[in-house]
């Protein structure tokens, strides 16, 4: 799951935990990102501690109203589908994964089909200073 809180300053806090494959505990991550072109708002920067380098994302699929997105790296090698909720259309996950090779994804690469749930936080004062 990926929780995404926007700061006043601009800023994006994302708290991100993935359930390992062999049932253990949750890694869990916090992360600052940033919007880098803000004409499209497609682009962004995303920093984690002790990672040299930010990843580079880019939203290069939206769902209708948002209900989800795909993200990828510039390189295309690691597309993420993003849900608003924990539950997907089978329907319009098949679709969606069609669609990566046309951007250039392997769609072999999404593992499990499974889609990552988002979910935003209420944007009360004490959520922002979560991040």
């Amino acid at each position: 799951m990926v929780e995404c809180i926007a700061h006043e300053d601009g800023t994006i806090g994302v708290f991100s935990t993935c359930p390992p494959a062999d049932g253990s505990i949750n890694s869990t991550i916090k992360g600052a990102g940033r919007v880098v072109d803000v004409t499209t708002n497609a682009n962004l920067q995303v920093s984690f501690p002790n990672v040299p380098i930010p990843g580079d994302y880019r939203i290069i699929d939206l769902g209708r109203g948002c209900q989800h997105a795909v993200v990828g790296d510039p390189r295309r090698l690691t597309p993420f589908i993003l849900s608003r909720t924990p539950t997907f259309d089978p329907a319009t996950l098949g679709a969606t994964v069609s669609r990566l090779p046309h951007r250039g994804y392997d769609s072999a690469r999404v593992v499990d089909g499974t889609p990552i749930a988002v979910r935003k936080p209420s944007a009360s004062p004490r959520d922002i200073d979560r991040f």
